[in-house]
């Protein structure tokens, strides 16, 4: 049987759209025709009910009337009675699982719109960082040339050159400002996409403890109803992700993974969920032919405590397994991170992925909120 809200909705439509066999009917002089229960009539005037109204109309508007028999009128009556109810309260004990519901299907949303720009931004930032490199090297090309005539008397080409190496050091330090607040960005567009799948599993949980916790008397309750309901709407959210498993390689209490970089070299990457990049050697750098600017180098620190100077570069592409990330920001490292170690795999490849470790298979599986395609 359909539930009471729907049966509800349902006289309500048969009411209103017309059921001719079941409903008396006032024609208006103006064509209009009304369809309800006709609770009395006289010379004066005809009152008609349908669901939640009473209209009363003036006979002279009235064309004509034309009423069922007794026994039509009164099961439409019943039918009145029956839709004027107001619906059962929604029950109490599933009142915190709507409210969580209602935030997952929010969080969703912001997640989805945080996930189109950090991919927007993750293909932006590799131009803003050519166009930093390139101006930058003009900015010192530009220098050498003032350089070049500081013994000569300063005329129109040293003023000139002076401009075009100011106007050099504005857009180096605008493409910096850019890149930042790029950066900065992506920092909060990640945490919105990495919180969601939690919240995700946290609510399908707590759907699946209530049913089968929540009980009714009647098999279609508001509440029976509305579970089953959740439920399928939160086994749909599963197609927004996609999940694969990776084998991984143990020496020690280290975990380590074979990835391929811009989809041409294989590297031995340890996995390292403290490294907030992924790290590369400068052999490795040399056989994908990276760029990077050596005039402005990072200090990190290494896990062991050490510090090593690093040049900040961009991988075209990084994958670990079937799990696929472009646009990745890396570090070039001076030395190795350990001898048999070809560098670290990082958050800025780790954090697009929730990651769970199957110590049975010893594999690695990465899950990723990709809505869409995206």
């Amino acid at each position: 049987m359909p539930p009471r809200s729907f049966r509800c909705l349902l006289l309500a439509v048969l009411l209103l759209a017309g059921a001719a066999a079941r409903a008396d009917r006032v024609v208006l002089r103006n064509g209009r025709v009304l369809e309800g229960v006709i609770e009395s009539q006289d010379d004066q005037r005809v009152i008609l009910r349908t669901v939640g109204t009473r209209l009363t109309l003036d006979m002279n508007r009235v064309k004509r009337v034309e009423r069922v028999g007794e026994e039509e009128r009164s099961a439409l009556v019943a039918d009145l009675l029956q839709a004027e109810l107001p619906p059962p309260p929604f029950p109490d004990a599933l009142k915190p699982l709507r409210a969580e519901v209602d935030r997952l299907f929010a969080e969703r949303e912001h997640a989805v719109r945080a996930a189109a720009n950090l991919k927007q931004a993750l293909a932006d930032e590799p131009r803003l960082q050519q166009e930093r490199h390139a101006t930058f090297s003009r900015y010192l090309e530009l220098q050498e040339e003032l350089h070049g005539m500081a013994g000569r008397r300063r005329g129109l080409a040293y003023r000139e050159t002076l401009e075009t190496t100011q106007r050099a050091a504005a857009e180096v330090h605008r493409l910096d400002l850019e890149l930042d607040g790029i950066r900065q960005r992506q920092e909060g567009w990640r945490a919105q996409v990495s919180a969601y799948p939690g919240l995700l599993s946290a609510v399908r949980a707590h759907a699946e403890r209530m049913r089968e916790e929540f009980h009714e008397d009647e098999e279609d309750g508001r509440g029976t109803v509305w579970l089953r309901d959740v439920s399928a709407r939160l086994d749909g959210l599963e197609s927004d992700f996609a999940s694969v498993r990776v084998p991984l390689r143990q020496n020690g209490r280290r975990t380590i993974v074979t990835a391929r970089l811009n989809g041409r070299v294989d590297v031995n990457l340890l996995v390292d969920t403290g490294a907030s990049v992924v790290t590369l050697t400068e052999a490795v750098a040399q056989r994908l032919g990276l760029s990077y600017d050596r005039t402005a180098p990072l200090q990190l620190m290494l896990a062991d405590g050490s510090r090593s100077p690093g040049y900040a570069t961009i991988l075209n592409s990084v994958e670990v397994g079937e799990a696929r990330l472009e646009n990745v920001q890396a570090v070039v490292l001076a030395r190795p991170p350990a001898p048999d170690l070809d560098g670290l795999l990082g958050m800025s490849f780790l954090s697009a992925f929730s990651m769970t470790h199957d110590g049975t298979s010893n594999r690695l599986e990465l899950r990723r909120f990709a809505p869409s395609g995206r």
